[in-house]
């Protein structure tokens, strides 16, 4: 009995220290974010600027598309302590908010179904309830709007291999291939590595 007792101490001890961290980390994320989200309105305007600043963010480009799709989420950043704190979750929400209804996010919150212990599929199986819940018509709309990306009829595959461009032109490429895969194309860049071991 008394060993379940220092156990269960043991444990309790555990879980604070942890949730302090846990805490430490979402107050991190979301200085990042703030302080991504300052530097791509600023850059917004020089398309080589934020180039430039995407490259030489230290960390991968895909992480970096993640945090700056999160950022430009109105919904996401005012909703970041009710939200899972997973990157590639954040990335999920982030993208698919604006093609959903705000009064069905805000009641999935309210219910828990969207919560900070949300996991990744089970954001994907909401958005994926959500967008199969909605209107015919207004889904159209949404994917007619100019300011909306356009629904892949099917996936359309550019490849090109990095070697062939100098550090600048592999900056505009890489800008270009993100407004590219808003249409449903796949890119694949091949290293000099991948091209010799083909």
């Amino acid at each position: 009995m008394t060993k379940l007792k220092i156990e269960q101490t043991v444990i309790n001890s555990f879980i604070r220290k942890t949730n302090t961290k846990l805490r430490g980390v979402k107050k991190a994320n979301a200085s990042l974010f703030e302080t991504v989200r300052e530097a791509v309105t600023a850059l917004q305007g020089d398309t080589k600027a934020l180039s430039r600043y995407k490259m030489d963010v230290d960390c991968d480009r895909s992480s970096v598309n993640k945090i700056i799709k999160i950022t430009e989420s109105d919904f996401v950043m005012d909703n970041l302590d009710n939200l899972p704190s997973g990157w590639a979750a954040l990335d999920v929400i982030a993208r698919k908010s604006a093609k959903v209804d705000v009064v069905a996010l805000e009641t999935a919150i309210e219910s828990g179904q969207l919560s900070s212990k949300t996991t990744l599929k089970e954001v994907r199986e909401l958005f994926k309830k959500l967008e199969d819940s909605q209107d015919p018509a207004v889904e159209a709309e949404l994917y007619s709007s100019n300011d909306q990306a356009v629904a892949p009829s099917s996936t359309k595959i550019i490849a090109f291999n990095e070697a062939d461009f100098t550090e600048e032109e592999r900056a505009q490429v890489f800008s270009l291939v993100e407004q590219l895969k808003q249409f449903g194309f796949e890119i694949k860049a091949e290293t000099a590595i991948e091209k010799l071991a083909a």
